[in-house]
């Protein structure tokens, strides 16, 4: 059994996911063998993994190369319209080569099926190796662009050969939080995929150690993060708050003295046991931090990330679905932390059913449909 395993670039929700599917695969399927094409390959140094999953890796083999632009980020917060429309138009001059030189590159594998987060090419290499494909995600990137095509030729036109790829793929397995895939001629609902934590709450706290008299709030911006520039620093409240970083890292030469005092950073660790000892997470919205902060039982203040056609949809999952409050950007770099913490403590949604569903049986019990195992 041979899978192609495509992921995107596009910050680290995607490949966060991706491996918790790939080593539930690899755990249920014996002689599987997979290959992953990404180039988000360094993500794998920070997995904490099992004597189990560490064997099981023996049968993961890693190509570096990407089959998507996604969109380009200045930082967690901003979009870049315009480095996004170069990339593409630089992208589509060498999408035939990348075509031909994947569907070689899968020939040789013995691919068998094709898996995809997100990118729409691969459906296409699928096509004409005529073997079946899965899309596994919470957005198509047509969907994405077509936010800007009104504004854009080359947005629009990206839309259009990308829904036209999209509708190659033999079924799409939406995730959670997900806007609308019309690219998917077959698509259904599954269940939630994320990183879980090792610990509870009581056994992440006492873990990291963390001051029992102040309020613990993890800042994570992900690939990207935020320039320290952007807050003002006085405003903050050591006395009050403790801000813990793990990846997303500020400048601490810009920050004053007594400021600094309330900042704990910490490296080499499972990052969802952070965010469970945590009393907050601050974030842009994303899949991969919300569904981290789904399992941790973490409450989430989130913020404008900008003009991201998914964000309507995660803040409709965030409202309904799980315990948050928005903080606007000005608030946030003001330290203004107080009325949305206390909104996040009276939140009355209700979460989602498909939290409760692992998404990773979903895939699984797809793959196995499509390679004809049951």
């Amino acid at each position: 059994m041979k899978i192609t395993y495509y992921v995107s670039g596009h910050g680290f929700g995607h490949i966060s996911r991706s491996m918790e599917i790939i080593l539930y695969l690899l755990r249920s399927f014996p002689d599987l063998t997979i290959d992953l094409v990404t180039v988000r390959e360094k993500f794998l140094d920070t997995l904490f993994l099992s004597e189990e999953d560490t064997k099981n890796l023996r049968r993961l083999q890693i190509r570096k190369r990407s089959l998507d632009v996604g969109m380009i980020q200045k930082d967690s917060l901003s979009i870049d319209a315009v480095a996004t429309e170069a990339a593409i138009e630089e992208f589509n001059l060498q999408k035939s080569y990348i075509q031909i030189s994947e569907i070689e590159s899968c020939l040789d594998f013995g691919t068998e099926l094709i898996i995809s987060d997100s990118a729409s090419l691969p459906f296409k290499i699928a096509d004409k190796l005529k073997i079946p494909s899965l899309f596994i995600g919470n957005f198509t990137w047509d969907f994405i662009y077509s936010g800007y095509a009104k504004e854009s030729s080359i947005f629009e036109k990206a839309t259009r050969s990308i829904y036209e790829e999209y509708y190659h793929a033999t079924f799409g397995l939406l995730l959670p939080f997900n806007c609308p895939a019309n690219s998917l001629a077959e698509q259904k609902q599954i269940g939630l995929v994320g990183r879980k934590p090792f610990l509870n709450k009581n056994e992440a706290k006492e873990f990291f150690k963390l001051p029992k008299d102040k309020i613990h709030l993890l800042f994570s911006f992900g690939a990207y993060g935020v320039e320290t520039s952007r807050f003002d620093w006085g405003k903050f409240d050591p006395e009050k708050y403790t801000i813990v970083l793990s990846g997303t890292d500020f400048d601490l030469l810009k920050i004053p003295n007594k400021q600094k005092n309330g900042i704990i950073q910490f490296s080499n660790l499972h990052y969802p046991d952070l965010l469970t000892a945590c009393d907050f997470v601050i974030t842009k919205p994303g899949y991969g931090i919300l569904s981290e902060a789904v399992y941790a039982k973490t409450p989430v203040l989130y913020t404008d990330r900008g003009n991201f056609p998914e964000v309507p949809y995660l803040h409709k999952s965030l409202t309904e679905e799980i315990p948050s409050s928005y903080i606007s950007n000005e608030d946030l770099f003001l330290f203004r932390l107080d009325k949305p913490l206390q909104k996040a403590n009276v939140w009355k949604g209700k979460p989602s059913t498909l939290f409760e569903r692992d998404g990773r049986e979903d895939v699984k019990h797809a793959v196995a449909v499509f390679l004809k195992l049951i």
